[in-house]
């Protein structure tokens, strides 16, 4: 009998032990984590959310939990770095996945798990940086 037991605290996390295609033995039910982080945009970093990873078709999980994927983009702070990892527990195997919503760089591919930890980094969010510089002069703003 196997049992897998998940824990997430700030990450989303899941486990997909079926979707992999490992074969029979006990070895194929050992579970891998695929961390999906954000990279962050700009100086300083910000971070997409509300956002997702779709697996293999099948099986989503958004950050932060229980939010709902905008249909037209999404915002981006600093203060969202808390929701910018995904995990996903999942056996040896090549998975296709999907980072939603639009406006991430790395938007689709493929992750082949076969080791402890397999990390994907996701470049994003895709926007225009800016820069406020004040200038004072002569001590008087």
């Amino acid at each position: 009998m196997i049992v897998a037991f998940v824990v997430g605290t700030a990450f989303g996390a899941i486990f997909l032990g079926s979707y992999g295609n490992g074969g029979s033995s006990a070895s194929s039910f050992l579970l891998h984590e695929v961390l999906f982080t954000q990279e962050g945009a700009c100086s300083p970093a910000v971070y997409a959310a509300p956002w997702s990873v779709v697996l293999n078709n099948k099986s989503t999980i958004i950050e932060p939990p229980g939010s709902v994927l905008p249909s037209n983009g999404n915002s981006a702070s600093p203060t969202f770095k808390n929701y910018s990892v995904i995990v996903f527990a999942i056996t040896a195997g090549t998975y296709d996945y999907a980072v939603l919503p639009d406006g991430m760089a790395q938007s689709t591919g493929i992750v082949t798990v076969n080791s402890p930890d397999a990390p994907v980094l996701v470049v994003g969010p895709t926007m225009m940086c800016s820069t406020t510089t004040s200038v004072t002069q002569g001590g008087t703003p």
